[in-house]
Formats: C-alpha cells, sequence, structure tokens
C-alpha cells in the first residue's frame, strides 16, 4: 500500500484508496473530483458519486460545490493557491481561461450532479433505462415490506409445513415455531441470491423414525409405571459410584422421567441417559455388579432413537428453512410486481438483475455513456451485490474507466 499523494492518483482505471473520517476523506473525494472536472473534461452530471446516506450525499454535494466556487475564485484572481489540490490543479491547468470555462459550467450545472445514495442510484439508472431493464415507469416505493413477506410466509407455511406429517408440525409446535419465526430467521435475506443455508441436509425419513421413537417411548413408559420401584431400587445398588448416583441425584432423576412418560417423547427427558445400561455399566465400581433390568436396555434404545429423531427433524427443518427462500425469492419479486411496488432492497435486486441479464452489455454500455467515471464512498460496507453491480457496469473499459473506491476497513460493518 502506498501513502496517499493526490499527483500519484491516476484518473484513469481503478483505485482503491483507504481514507477514513478526520483524515480528510471528503476533501479527497472533493479533490478527485476536481481532477475530473478539469483534467478530463466532465460535467458533474458525468461523474457519479455514491454514497451510504441522505446526510452524508448532501454534505458532500455541498463540499464539492464549495471546492469549485473557491477553485474558480483562484483562477478569477491572482490569488495564490492555499492547499495542495489548488497547488496540484495550477500545475496541471496552465491554460487559466479553459480552467475557469470548465469551473464555470460545472458551477451553473451542479443542480445535475450526480451524488446519490446507492439505492437512489440504482432508482434512477433503472428509471432512465426502463427499456434495458425491463422496469416499470409508475412503481411505487415503500420502505417497508413486511406486509408482502407476511403474506407469502403464511402461504408457504399453509401449503409446505401443515402438510408435513403430524409427528413433525408437533414437533415444530412445541419449538414454538410460527410463520413469523420461520421468516425471522431470513430476515434482511429474503431475496439474496448468495445467501447458503448450511449444513447440506441428509435425507431421513422423519415419519418412521418418530413411529418407532413413540414406540420405544411408550413400551419404556409402561415398563416403567409397573416396575419404577424396583429400578429404583436397583440404581441404589452399593456397586454404582456414589459420585454420580447419590440418592438425591437417583430422587430428581425418577421423578424427572415419571413426569416425562406421563407426556410426549418431544421434547426429550435430558436426563435419559443415567437410566442406560452403558452409563450404568461405566458408572459400576470394579469388582461390583453392574444393575441389570430390561428397562436399562430400553433406555438405550430410546436414547438412540431420540438422538437420530433429532437430528431428522433438524435437517427436514433446515430443507424447509432452504425451501422458504427459494419460495421468497421466486415469490416476493411477483407479488410486488402484481401490486405494483418496490422497497429499497429491490433497487440493488433489479438493477443487478438487469445488468446481468439479456440486455445487460446494452444496460452497462448505457450507464458508462451517462457516468464517464465513478467514486464510490464507504466503500468498506459495499456487499458483494453491490459491487457486482459497478464491476459490470465498469468491465467493458476497466483499463481505462475511472473507478475511485474509497473507505475504511477498520470501520466496516
Amino acid at each position: 500500500m502506498k501513502s496517499l499523494k493526490l499527483t500519484d492518483i491516476s484518473t484513469s482505471g481503478l483505485n482503491l484508496i483507504e481514507a477514513s473520517a478526520g483524515t480528510g476523506k471528503t476533501w479527497t473525494i472533493a479533490a478527485l473530483y476536481m481532477r475530473l472536472l478539469l483534467e478530463r473534461n466532465m460535467k458533474p452530471e458525468e461523474i457519479l458519486v455514491v454514497t451510504y446516506t441522505r446526510a452524508a450525499t448532501s454534505e458532500l454535494k455541498e463540499r464539492i460545490r464549495q471546492r469549485i466556487v473557491n477553485t474558480l475564485e483562484m483562477f478569477s484572481t491572482d490569488r495564490q493557491p492555499v492547499d495542495e489540490l489548488e497547488e496540484v490543479i495550477s500545475e496541471r491547468c496552465p491554460d487559466r481561461e479553459i480552467a475557469r470555462r470548465l469551473l464555470t459550467r460545472a458551477l451553473f450545472s451542479f443542480d445535475n450532479a450526480a451524488v446519490y445514495t446507492i439505492h437512489g442510484f440504482c432508482q434512477r439508472a433503472l428509471v432512465d433505462n426502463a427499456f434495458e431493464s425491463g422496469s416499470l415507469f409508475d412503481t411505487d416505493m415503500v420502505a417497508d415490506q413486511s406486509a408482502i413477506v407476511q403474506e407469502a410466509g403464511d402461504d408457504f407455511w399453509r401449503e409446505f409445513i401443515l402438510t408435513e406429517s403430524d409427528y413433525f408440525v408437533t414437533q415444530l409446535m412445541a419449538d414454538k415455531y410460527t410463520p413469523e419465526k420461520l421468516l425471522e430467521q431470513l430476515k434482511g435475506h429474503y431475496q439474496n441470491n448468495e445467501l447458503k443455508i448450511i449444513p447440506q441436509t441428509v435425507e431421513y425419513d422423519f415419519t418412521s423414525i418418530a413411529q418407532e421413537r413413540t414406540i420405544l417411548f411408550n413400551r419404556a413408559a409402561d415398563i416403567w409405571r409397573s416396575e419404577c420401584i424396583r429400578i429404583k431400587d436397583l440404581l441404589k445398588m452399593p456397586g454404582l459410584n456414589q459420585n454420580s448416583y447419590k440418592p438425591q441425584q437417583i430422587e430428581k432423576a425418577v421423578t424427572s422421567i415419571s413426569n416425562w412418560f406421563y407426556g410426549s417423547p418431544y421434547p426429550v427427558f435430558d436426563k435419559l441417559s443415567f437410566f442406560t445400561a452403558e452409563e450404568l455399566a461405566k458408572k459400576t465400581v470394579k469388582g461390583a455388579t453392574t444393575p441389570q433390568h430390561p428397562f436399562f436396555k430400553l433406555c438405550t434404545d430410546l436414547m438412540n432413537i431420540c438422538q437420530t429423531a433429532e437430528d431428522a427433524y433438524k435437517s427436514r427443518l433446515i430443507h424447509l428453512q432452504q425451501a422458504l427462500h427459494k419460495w421468497l425469492k421466486a415469490q416476493l419479486p411477483l407479488r410486488k410486481r402484481r401490486a405494483n411496488i418496490r422497497c429499497y432492497d429491490d433497487l440493488l435486486l433489479d438493477l443487478h438483475q438487469a445488468l446481468h441479464g439479456d440486455k445487460g452489455n446494452e444496460m452497462a454500455s448505457c450507464l458508462r455513456e451517462r457516468y464517464k467515471a465513478a467514486l464510490i464512498d464507504e466503500f468498506q460496507d459495499t456487499d458483494s451485490l453491490q459491487w457486482q453491480i459497478f464491476q459490470r457496469m465498469t468491465e467493458a473499459d476497466s483499463k481505462n474507466y475511472p473507478l475511485f473506491l474509497i473507505g475504511d476497513p477498520k470501520q466496516a460493518i
């Protein structure tokens, strides 16, 4: 990385500039803007400046305009340069009359300056190139898309969740799942084409596994109800490790498993291993006899099938989350189009799709023709979708097209 020196920055091709608030970032953007006006003979409407808030847009626009006013005043009088930028410009623009003419033109047309938020730029690009992008002219912008997302989520729930087996739906309800809870996990990524829901799921026959779990649960419950006193006495045998099988621990476990057997197999009793044959064998002191009872072996089988059922349930749930994401990506654009509305994220998605669609080359060419240079502020917060928009827009002339990426990686969100 090289230290920033204004004269070393090329006004052609890609430039990545690290600059943070308080270190002259706005000054740098204004300086680059001035060089494009004077050295590349560009107009304000031809220099795209993108930042991420309306407040920052207003501040940038005012600072650039004031820089034009000050520099024009220098070229119109005998005033000497007052900073590095004016010194550089004075050296590179020896013809003061041409400089005055270019700056005067820029000042008079500055109301048309292309200084936008990222969403403002996307909206302008789509409207100005409606034919290439396939955009509607009279689409209403909405800040909140929650109602249409909820509608799509409710339809998915009815069509794909409630048609699952009773075993799955019952377990889902026990975990307090609702359409809202399922949607919450995708918040902010409803139409994100790059989102990957992991891990990759393994196909289980959850219904068969859940049926087997119920059979073993009922069998173990029947034995417990008729043999619980005998089983409790076996757990009190002196051959078991007394640190693991203290009387108070046994009483607590007996009470808990009794309550479980009078309920349902899900949620699983988390101390079931206390009653398994493997755990009892492991906790038997050397030379002593391990307690024996069919219930202990059955608890081993029940614990194993409960774990398998849990794995199958989670796998099925992930599969449905993947299906929901695919559903939202397909349904939300259709429903918004029918309602003739767009939200702010749609502007990014629609422009990205237009630039990568059948008319993408035409769209990119139109944007390059309109904006002959681009300065992207707060680039550290630019996600891959946004970067792909600017990359696609400039790639046909990437060696010559002036693209400046300005940001501070230490402040990345």
